[in-house]
């Protein structure tokens, strides 16, 4: 054997390298990320087998908003966790076993019941439990009923209090409140029709606005209050806080409670922007700038409907004498916020 041979030149023991095509692993299932998708996240429920795979930024933000139980009410929820204590696995009590001993179908195996010994009776108890079943869910569709009932009407007494209402009749302020389409919607209904808004610049407006839009993620550790711009916003916001508690103490009259408190730690952010300020100086306060970009979205989308509802001012003495409407101030702040990543964004979706 000659140790020059060409044939043996490229034997080794181990490679100095390995020349295995290495994969580049699952991409970012986040809309728009070009990232690697290096982290599991589960789907949710009745999906627990499956996952998406994100990057670590975006899991982090899906796990801030997961909820296992999104669309379980609170029976259904304690009933799970009930059920989680087994396993989710049938019981039954000590000494009574898993039901009644009796012969069946099942004895004979795989020739089941040739005979027709036992058939009818178990279709007679198949039909006595699905009648039960059937009977206690007429039930629960019943109480159900009566709460929705009871509900709509103590929302009804509202909205007749509030002039909404009058007796089956949609009044005109009710007509402009069914076209404003927020949490807080009573809210800004009320704004309008008190004029909270009419002397507001396009930027002062769009701060005052995102209290009904924006809801922080967790409120300050230290509770100090969220940083605000000066102006007129200072008058006012407190005076929607103030109107929020009106209409919040309404609500407890009727034995209701659908109107969060309005959130103020957008604002700055909110008239910072429509000022023209860069996205750095923005987001100083601790905002992400998916967050920031959701929402301003989201004022967007309220301004847009301030725009298309807003009572239009009679005459210049009606209107305090203001240079433009109020319809007018909110389509110029969206077009100040609809600007940079924000435009950008809208285009990208």
């Amino acid at each position: 054997m000659k140790f020059d041979s060409p044939l043996f030149d490229r034997i080794r023991v181990k490679p100095s390298q390995d020349r295995r095509p290495k994969t580049a692993g699952p991409g970012c299932d986040w809309h728009g990320c070009k990232g690697k998708g290096t982290h599991r996240a589960p789907k949710g429920r009745e999906r627990e087998n499956e996952y998406w795979r994100f990057c670590l930024e975006h899991v982090r933000e899906y796990n801030h908003s997961y909820n296992f139980f999104a669309g379980m009410n609170d029976s259904a929820v304690m009933a799970y966790q009930k059920d989680a204590l087994t396993g989710h696995r049938p019981t039954w009590k000590m000494g009574t076993g898993k039901g009644p001993m009796r012969p069946d179908a099942h004895a004979f195996g795989t020739h089941g019941d040739p005979f027709g010994l036992f058939s009818e009776g178990l279709k007679a108890e198949q039909q006595q439990r699905m009648r039960r079943q059937a009977e206690e869910l007429e039930g629960r569709i019943a109480g159900r009923t009566h709460v929705i009932a009871r509900t709509f009407d103590r929302v009804c007494g509202v909205l007749t209090q509030l002039g909404y209402l009058d007796g089956d009749t949609v009044t005109a302020e009710g007509r402009r409140l069914a076209s404003l389409y927020t949490e807080l919607d009573l809210l800004a209904s009320e704004c309008l029709r008190r004029g909270l808004w009419d002397a507001l610049s396009p930027a002062e407006l769009a701060a005052c606005v995102s209290a009904l839009t924006f809801e922080s993620r967790r409120p300050p550790e230290d509770g100090s209050l969220p940083r605000l711009p000066g102006g007129q916003v200072r008058d006012v916001l407190p005076a929607m806080v103030r109107l929020w508690g009106e209409l919040a103490g309404t609500e407890r009259e009727h034995q209701l409670s659908f109107l969060r408190e309005p959130d103020l730690g957008f604002a700055w952010n909110a008239h910072a922007w429509a000022q023209g300020r860069r996205l750095e100086t923005v987001l100083e306060t601790g905002l992400t700038p998916g967050d920031f970009v959701r929402a301003a979205k989201q004022l967007i989308d309220l301004l847009d409907q301030i725009a298309s509802s807003a009572p239009a001012p009679v005459s210049a003495a009606t209107a305090g004498g203001a240079s433009r409407s109020l319809s007018a101030t909110a389509r110029a702040a969206i077009d100040a916020m609809r600007r940079g990543v924000v435009a950008y964004s809208a285009v990208a979706d």
